[in-house]
């Protein structure tokens, strides 16, 4: 008959029919014994702008929302998650991303330049830097 180990938030399987492993039942949490928090806090994982890799079989790692990077998804692109790069570029988002933009440079989208994607290019113009 297996043993169980301390199931911190969950609940394990014992007896003849169980394996012995534990099921995370709390959201926030997991590892084989359901003891360690995901990125942000249990309560706010993810810092509430992700989605944590939870549960006793689950890494811990975040899934972040577009417009939001690092480990705890805490981070902000800039100007803001709503509008990143200003709208004319794309913003390394997601738990490995760096928040830096890449901006647009194109015929179609026109040709931006500055951290934040909000200057036109060197020898492009006006409202669309096009």
């Amino acid at each position: 008959e297996p043993t169980c180990p301390d199931c911190h938030n969950g609940y394990c399987h014992e007896g003849n029919t169980g394996n012995g492993t534990c099921t995370c039942t709390t959201p926030g949490w997991w590892g084989p014994f359901c003891n360690t928090e995901c990125p942000g806090g249990a309560a706010t994982a993810c810092s509430g702008h992700g989605v944590c890799d939870d549960g006793a079989t689950g890494f811990g790692n975040c899934t972040c929302e577009a417009g939001y990077y690092g480990a705890d998804c805490s981070q902000t692109c800039l100007p803001s998650a709503g509008n990143p790069c200003n709208g004319h570029g794309t913003c390394d988002d997601g738990n490995l991303g760096t928040g830096l933009c890449t901006c647009d440079y194109s015929d179609t989208a026109g040709y931006w330049a500055g951290a934040l994607c909000a200057d036109c290019e060197l020898g492009w113009w006006d409202t669309a830097c096009g």
